[in-house]
């Protein structure tokens, strides 16, 4: 196999990663914990 062959299976085994964990995130952590960090991030600390 060649090193663009090899390149391109990481690049698709990296893709298929990325998008597996973006749903298993989404189906894991509660809606309620993401509005509460999201809402951390805008308040000022002072």
């Amino acid at each position: 196999m060649n090193a663009g062959a090899r390149l391109g299976l990481y690049g698709i085994g990296l893709v298929v990663a990325f998008v597996a964990a973006y749903f298993i995130a989404g189906a894991v952590v509660p809606a309620e914990f993401v509005a509460d960090w999201t809402q951390q991030a805008h308040t000022p600390s002072h």
